[in-house]
């Protein structure tokens, strides 16, 4: 991305960190007491008149990847020269660290708005999933079966959101569906399409995001 090095210095000396293997353009971060993390995401639109925008982001996942059902985005429109669109056209280096300056700026603030106003409620609808998440952490082990239903869950659309990671979302998925009737017992996960079960999905992606920080430190050129 243009620009990146002089976005990165201002994001770091907030004490945001850049994400190694995010799919959603620049994505930075940050842990926060009670469990989640604010992150920041830059995208560019074009290349000739090249135009960037921002997302501030509180998410209960740290891969990368905007699940919306552990996390809220928010665009901010106040840095941007086009308010309709949210973006700001920069033609200069010089232009760029004054907006990167701005975003800073504008960060306490918009994330003040988000916690106070959607954390709570975030929180809540996902307590349970973080719970039952946290049971099937406690139970991950180097023996892992690996069946075929586990690879076939995995390999749905919208699973694997950490990319080229299939065996890692293998392993979580083998976790889960070898251990849901102690952790979650009356539901039977292996009938569903994470897809159409948020449930289901919401542990996949904890349970992963555990796993991705713990044995490849958030890299995903680790994964194997």
């Amino acid at each position: 991305m243009l620009y990146e090095t002089d976005f990165c210095t201002d994001l770091e000396a907030a004490e945001f960190r850049l994400h190694s293997s995010s799919v959603c353009g620049l994505y930075f971060f940050r842990k926060r007491k009670g469990g989640h993390h604010q992150a920041v995401v830059i995208n560019q639109s074009g290349s000739e008149s090249p135009a960037f925008y921002a997302y501030a982001v509180v998410s209960f996942l740290n891969h990368g990847y905007l699940y919306k059902e552990l996390c809220v985005i928010d665009l901010i429109t106040e840095i941007a020269n086009d308010s309709g669109r949210g973006w700001t056209e920069i033609h200069s280096r010089k232009e760029a660290q004054e907006w990167g300056r701005s975003l800073v700026n504008a960060l306490p603030g918009r994330f003040r708005e988000l916690e106070s106003s959607q954390l709570e409620e975030l929180s809540a609808n996902s307590a349970e999933s973080r719970a039952a998440a946290s049971k099937y952490v406690a139970l991950l082990s180097g023996d892992v079966k690996r069946g075929e239903e586990s690879k076939r869950i995995a390999g749905m659309p919208g699973v694997c959101q950490v990319p080229d990671a299939v065996d890692l979302y293998t392993r979580v998925v083998d976790t889960i569906l070898q251990n849901q009737e102690v952790v979650d017992p009356g539901i039977d996960f292996s009938m569903l399409k994470p897809i159409e079960s948020v449930e289901f999905m919401r542990r996949i992606q904890l349970v992963a995001d555990f796993l991705f920080w713990r044995d490849f430190g958030g890299d995903v050129n680790r994964v194997e």
